[in-house]
């Protein structure tokens, strides 16, 4: 039983320890001139989706029909 609180006890501080060392996310997605390229919804859900990951996508320019 001793055991039990001890891998529970040890558990909790390297969870809280984890939280305070990692450093938090400074995407900050209105200061972005990347995401201000995308043209619609769905490209800035994609876009910051992948931001939150860490990734850094490139947005590219819209092809104009013709």
């Amino acid at each position: 039983m001793t055991g039990l609180f001890v891998v529970l006890g040890c558990t909790i501080i390297f969870y809280l320890l984890a939280q305070i060392l990692t450093p938090s996310s400074t995407y900050n997605p209105n200061g972005d001139s990347q995401r201000a390229k995308c043209s619609n919804k769905l490209e800035k859900r994609v876009y910051d989706a992948l931001r939150f990951k860490g990734y850094y996508p490139i947005v590219q320019y819209k092809v104009p029909n013709k």
